[in-house]
């Protein structure tokens, strides 16, 4: 399902940001499933990744409503 993959990815990189300063640890590595970076890269995050976001979650809260 490329909405949970896309929503895992971008949770995964919320944590990257938040708690190892930007820089890919191996835990998303693994659960990202993200080719594009090898552990101590610098993660970037693109303006439609935050739309991306912005939207499922708006999907889930209102699945739950």
């Amino acid at each position: 399902m490329p909405e949970h993959a896309d929503l895992v990815r971008l949770v995964q990189a919320r944590h990257v940001l938040a708690h190892e300063d930007g820089l890919v640890d191996a835990d998303y590595v693994l659960k990202a499933e993200d080719s594009r970076y090898a552990v101590g890269q610098r993660l970037v995050v693109t303006p439609g990744e935050v739309h991306r976001l912005a939207d499922l979650t708006a999907k889930i809260t209102a699945a739950l409503a």
